[in-house]
C-alpha cells in the first residue's frame, strides 16, 4: 500500500500533519438494453489520526423504450399515438461518508430526470417537455462511545429532504 506524505513536510523534513492511504478505487461502466449507459467511481481512504473517507458517485442516462403506443392518442396526435424517445432519464448520485474518532459524518444526493409521454396534469401528448424531476438529499452525523464492554451511548441527528417537480 501506497502512502503520500504531504510535499511541505517532505521538503521541510518536518513530520506530516497526515498521511493518505489509499485503500481502494474502483471505476464501474456498465450498459444495458433500451439505451442504459451508467458511469460510477468510488473510492476509500484512511487518514492517519483515525479519519477514514468514503465517496462514491455516479452519473446514468437511460434512453427508454423508442416507441410507445397509446391507443387513445391515436386520431388526436399528429403521431398517431406513438409517443417517441419519450421513456428516457438521467442522472446522478453522489454519496460521502467521513469517520473521525467517535464521530460518523454522511452524506447523499441524487437527482433524476424523467421524460414522459404524458403526465398527471395537462400536458401535450409526446412533447419533450413533459418531464418529471426527483432530488433527494440526506445529511447525517452520529457520535457513539463505547460504555463498559457491551454497552454504548449513541447520539443521531440528520436531515433529509426529498423534491418531485412533475
Amino acid at each position: 500500500m501506497q502512502t503520500v506524505k504531504s510535499a511541505l513536510a517532505q521538503k521541510s523534513g518536518a513530520k506530516p500533519d497526515f498521511t493518505l492511504e489509499p485503500n481502494y478505487g474502483s471505476v464501474r461502466l456498465e450498459t444495458g438494453g433500451l439505451g442504459q449507459k451508467k458511469a460510477t467511481a468510488t473510492g476509500t481512504a484512511r487518514l492517519s489520526k483515525g479519519v477514514s473517507v468514503l465517496a462514491s458517485g455516479s452519473v446514468f442516462n437511460d434512453g427508454g423504450q423508442q416507441d410507445i403506443y397509446f391507443p387513445e392518442f391515436a386520431t388526436s396526435s399528429p403521431s398517431k399515438g406513438h409517443a417517441l424517445n419519450m421513456d428516457g432519464d438521467r442522472g446522478y448520485r453522489l454519496f460521502g461518508d467521513v469517520q473521525i474518532g467517535n464521530w460518523e459524518f454522511l452524506a447523499f444526493t441524487g437527482t433524476r430526470l424523467k421524460l414522459q409521454p404524458v403526465s398527471w396534469n395537462e400536458t401535450v401528448f409526446n412533447d419533450r417537455g413533459t418531464r418529471a424531476i426527483d432530488e433527494h438529499t440526506v445529511v447525517a452525523s452520529t457520535w457513539s462511545h463505547p460504555i463498559g464492554s457491551k454497552k454504548s451511548l449513541k447520539w443521531e441527528t440528520s436531515w433529509d429532504r426529498y423534491r418531485y417537480n412533475g
